[in-house]
């Protein structure tokens, strides 16, 4: 008998913001629609979007795995599918899959036992901040999240930035709807006037805040609308 050839891991990007559809390239709907199995985060919310985006069968015709919530967990049985030949679909509650967002582990996974794995073009927010930035796009690391204890923070941002003077890497992070604010007005206190600033904040939704100028320039102007938003940040501190 002869075995079956796997079949493929896509990973499929999700809406950021309410709008949704139109973030879709045609060819990644197209994949999408034709996909039965789904590994997730949530399957409740995953189910919703298919139904935003139009997906031919109904929520109960769809196999949906939700990924364990420790990255320690074999992830071989979410696989089984397409071990046995069939495509599936990874989809994050917003983004990218394994970008700033969980699936790296059952990416790592798939590799190991041969499986293909082809991401989708679709709404990436770090990627749509890093392109709106106008900071170095040949040399930038993204960080994550930083240290939430303020103390801490302070002292990561004063690190980036003497690193980003030193090497003119651009560094982007991010941080939660609830602590964007804190962020912001922490970097204004503790910062160099002339370090570039950025905000990426509320992509891919009707009011996006896209901006980025100097610290000094930041502190002459009324805070932005952070409050309860997500947002990306970015520093940059030309060596020039």
């Amino acid at each position: 008998m002869t075995p079956h050839s796997p079949g493929t891991l896509y990973l499929l990007p999700t809406p950021i913001g309410e709008e949704g559809v139109e973030d879709y390239a045609p060819s990644t709907l197209r994949v999408l629609h034709g996909l039965r199995h789904f590994i997730v985060e949530n399957a409740r919310t995953a189910r919703r979007w298919l139904r935003h985006l139009g997906h031919p069968l109904s929520p109960r015709q769809l196999e949906f795995y939700e990924m364990p919530k420790h990255a320690d967990v074999p992830y071989d049985q979410l696989l089984t599918p397409c071990l046995q030949g069939i495509d599936m679909g990874v989809l994050s509650e917003a983004g990218m899959p394994t970008i700033a967002d969980p699936a790296d582990a059952l990416v790592r996974t798939a590799h190991r036992l041969n499986v293909p794995v082809l991401p989708l073009c679709g709404p990436s927010a770090i990627c749509s901040a890093i392109a709106a930035s106008g900071l170095n796009g040949q040399n930038f690391h993204f960080v994550g999240y930083l240290p939430r204890e303020s103390t801490q923070l302070i002292k990561t941002l004063k690190t980036l930035e003497h690193q980003s003077h030193r090497t003119s890497t651009a560094y982007y992070f991010m941080e939660t709807p609830y602590r964007s604010l804190k962020l912001y007005h922490i970097a204004l206190q503790h910062l160099r006037p002339h370090t570039l600033f950025y905000i990426a904040a509320a992509l891919h939704t009707a009011t996006p805040l896209i901006r980025c100028t100097t610290i000094q320039h930041w502190k002459s102007h009324a805070p932005p609308p952070l409050q309860r938003v997500p947002a990306i940040f970015g520093l940059w501190t030309p060596n020039s």
